[in-house]
């Protein structure tokens, strides 16, 4: 934010950081009390047409679009997290070798980010978990 001391922030976040992006702008609106933030949340490619409009000045997504010319910059960390009943043999282990979950059956949202459909074509040593969809 260099030399804006007052007017418009246009900021666009991917749904899952309408989470944490509530903490970040309180942080932010102490610092620069005479800037007014319009805080919009979209999946995915909502954002990204919002941004190839220039309709929005920030975003805050997990990876950037390929198909547009941006600067990121990487803020925070971004795991991804495999969630089982308590009773699966997998169930309370910290770390689980890619190899040993590709014969696990997988449950993603409809419409999955890239990086998961990307992971299950198939990890460099040939090992392809199975992802099922839901709706």
């Amino acid at each position: 934010m260099r030399g804006l001391k007052r007017g418009v922030l246009k900021l666009g976040a991917v749904s899952t950081a309408k989470y944490f992006a509530p903490s970040l702008l309180s942080a932010f609106t102490p610092a620069y009390p005479e800037v007014t933030i319009k805080f919009g949340v979209g999946n995915r490619e909502e954002i990204i047409a919002q941004m190839a409009a220039n309709e929005i000045d920030l975003v805050i997504m997990g990876r950037p679009p390929r198909e547009l010319d941006t600067i990121a910059a990487a803020f925070a960390k971004h795991p991804l997290i495999i969630i089982a009943s308590p009773d699966h043999p997998l169930a309370g282990r910290k770390r689980v070798p890619l190899k040993q979950l590709s014969s696990e059956q997988f449950l993603i949202r409809r419409k999955a980010p890239e990086r998961v459909l990307r992971w299950n074509t198939c990890s460099g040593n040939g090992t392809c978990p199975f992802v099922s969809r839901w709706k």
